[in-house]
């Protein structure tokens, strides 16, 4: 895909980022795809979001499970922690350079998903720093290895409870049926429970979150599961035990069933969503050629010939929505995010711009985290497509462009998106259409569009005014679009 055009750059950015805004799609078509891509799936690429680059507001992002255990106010209050969790990620994915990267960590987030549940957990943001998004740009069988271990996702799925005298299978099962080779591989019950033996003996200690395999309640005996067979004899070292588990999963991490359900998975979450089996092949080979080096499966989807023909038959995800209208407006929150108060609970966030996108997001059922079961939020159609989940993000929508959230959002420069000279309804609708679908709509539509800004506003002695009263109208009107809940 050389030479992109607009419209080609905005439908690559829309599928592989929380959406286009003017600076990203000039900085694709200047690089190209493939430039383009190398830059975005560099783990070392500098976060260039002035909104990013200080995150002191965020404290617990420089402390350790054992700071944040011993902190008064994340004691006596986790559910402040686990806000903070949940804003720094809006914050991520709404403004982030680094897109790629963003829309990958909530993928991961969804594929091997641990949720804020009763949001006590003083685990689950460690979960994130230390598991989704250090690998993310890695490899996927050491995400599935961090993952295993770590004490968010023990506790979620019971792995701290399993034992040789006492078992218990739920991480084996969804070891199997979600995070590696899935039910169309074919795996038995017995596999489950094999699984389940490799796995029991796994702890933490609880003040510090690390790691502690528990030998003496570790099963030890012959493991046979899905044609994987470990002697597995007694022993007291528990580096050995672990080096055991460490082999199990990154035996199943490496299947050809495994390489196959990860392809399918990403392209559907990044393509359409029911992929082209030529593209899966592709994407297949290229797992496990690479090991599951997860940029590499991810070029080889995003250059492909299949990639390149899908339309934009992707209904966003409210989370997307959000995001795609305020990059696509560059729309500025209205302050940067403050230092907490540390003296009064209720008032920790207090004058943070983040919290209203939170309860916006909750509302349409897609807060960060909050899937309660292990297979993640849905990513295809059906569950975002119902009549009131639309009215919600037009409603949302409608509310950015009119200033109707002055707690999150200050005033948006329409005149960055449409050309000075452009002062007429007619004008302002072809600017703002170009920049938001990269093409014109058709003239009846167009009409419509026209008339509606023409009888809504009223001409004023102020010109810049009268012309950011059309624009934000018609921006309205354009995000309403069927089209714009697609990518």
């Amino acid at each position: 895909m050389a030479d992109l055009t607009q419209a080609q750059a905005q439908v690559v950015l829309n599928k592989l980022t929380y959406g286009q805004s003017k600076a990203s799609v000039a900085d694709l078509q200047k690089k190209g795809l493939e430039k383009w891509l190398t830059d975005q799936l560099n783990p070392k690429k500098p976060e260039a979001s002035g909104y990013l680059k200080n995150l002191t507001p965020f404290r617990s992002q420089s402390m350790t499970v054992a700071q944040i255990q011993s902190n008064f106010l994340f004691k006596t209050k986790p559910i402040l922690l686990a806000n903070e969790l949940t804003y720094l990620t809006i914050l991520r994915r709404a403004y982030s350079s680094r897109q790629v990267f963003e829309m990958l960590v909530e993928h991961f987030s969804d594929y091997v998903p641990v949720p804020l549940a009763n949001k006590r957990s003083p685990y689950r943001g460690d979960y994130d720093k230390a598991v989704i998004r250090a690998n993310a740009l890695g490899y996927y069988p050491d995400l599935l290895v961090a993952a295993t271990y770590h004490p968010a996702m023990l506790k979620f799925l019971n792995g701290d409870t399993n034992t040789a005298t006492q078992p218990n299978e739920n991480y084996g099962r969804e070891f199997l049926e979600l995070f590696t080779i899935t039910p169309a591989a074919g795996y038995s019950e017995e596999d489950v429970k094999n699984a389940a033996k490799m796995f029991s003996g796994m702890g933490f200690e609880a003040a510090s979150g690390a790691s502690k395999l528990r030998v003496k309640q570790h099963y030890f005996g012959a493991i046979t599961a899905f044609g994987y067979t470990d002697v597995n004899p007694t022993s007291s070292n528990e580096a050995q035990i672990r080096a055991r588990i460490d082999k199990f999963v990154q035996h199943f991490a490496l299947l050809p069933e495994t390489a196959r359900a990860f392809s399918v998975r990403m392209a559907r979450r990044f393509v359409e969503d029911q992929p082209a089996e030529t593209l899966i092949n592709k994407m297949q080979i290229e797992y496990l050629s690479s090991r599951g080096h997860i940029p590499s499966v991810f070029k080889a989807m995003a250059l492909s010939s299949e990639f390149a023909a899908a339309k934009a038959t992707k209904v966003k995800r409210p989370m997307e929505h959000l995001a795609s209208t305020i990059r696509v407006l560059d729309a500025p929150l209205i302050r940067d995010v403050p230092a907490p108060n540390l003296e009064v609970f209720k008032d920790y966030f207090k004058a943070s711009p983040l919290p209203p996108l939170a309860v916006a997001l909750a509302k349409q059922g897609h807060a960060p985290f909050e899937w309660p079961f292990p297979n993640g939020y849905p990513d295809a159609a059906e569950p975002w497509t119902a009549l009131t989940a639309q009215v919600q993000r037009w409603n949302l929508s409608n509310k950015i462009t009119a200033k109707k959230l002055p707690a999150a959002f200050g005033a948006i420069d329409y005149s960055k998106l449409i050309a000075v000279k452009s002062v007429t309804p007619a004008a302002i609708v072809a600017d703002l259409s170009m920049h938001f679908y990269g093409a014109q709509l058709a003239q009846s539509e167009r009409v419509q569009i026209e008339a509606i800004v023409a009888k809504s506003i009223k001409k004023t002695s102020n010109q810049a005014k009268y012309v950011a009263d059309m624009a934000a109208l018609a921006s309205a009107l354009l995000l309403s679009r069927p089209d714009w809940s697609l990518r």
